[in-house]
């Protein structure tokens, strides 16, 4: 069973990981660029709960496989994270920061926001759009799984 529960969890690290990645990322080039990050902590606080509960749900949920029994164990200097974890990760993260780079740059004019809302409601799409890249991805996380293995 521990062979299984160390296969899962690389999984849900690999999605928190990118998570955290896209968080800073962003947070911290549009500081340094525009000065106001935005992302709030609180923010990130919401969407790890959210996320990490519902990856630690499809791990739990997730029935044993004899093909992962079959398969020999993981030593000691082993890596955790494997080079197809790495590409993963860095795509992802790339592919995800590039989203809400762009929707930061260019989403008042892509969305034609004016007035004194509109840096809200531009925070408000990022946030929206950092959520829904980080569910897409947990729902592909499943199709991930069969290349990774």
């Amino acid at each position: 069973m521990l062979h299984v529960a160390f296969h899962e969890s690389r999984f849900c690290l690999l999605f928190c990981i990118i998570e955290t990645i896209i968080f800073l990322a962003d947070n911290y080039s549009s500081k340094c660029f525009s000065g106001s990050a935005p992302l709030t902590a609180v923010q990130l606080l919401w969407v790890n709960m959210i996320m990490d509960t519902l990856g630690a749900l499809a791990l739990a949920t997730e029935p044993p496989n004899d093909e992962l029994m079959k398969r020999s164990p993981v030593g000691r200097k082993g890596n955790f994270i494997s080079s197809v974890m790495w590409r993963n990760i860095l795509g992802q993260s790339l592919y995800q920061f590039m989203v809400i780079w762009h929707l930061q740059a260019k989403g008042k004019a892509l969305f034609s926001l004016d007035g004194p809302d509109s840096d809200l409601v531009l925070n408000t799409l990022i946030f929206n759009s950092f959520v829904f890249c980080q569910a897409s991805f947990s729902t592909n996380l499943k199709t991930i799984k069969l290349f990774l293995k």
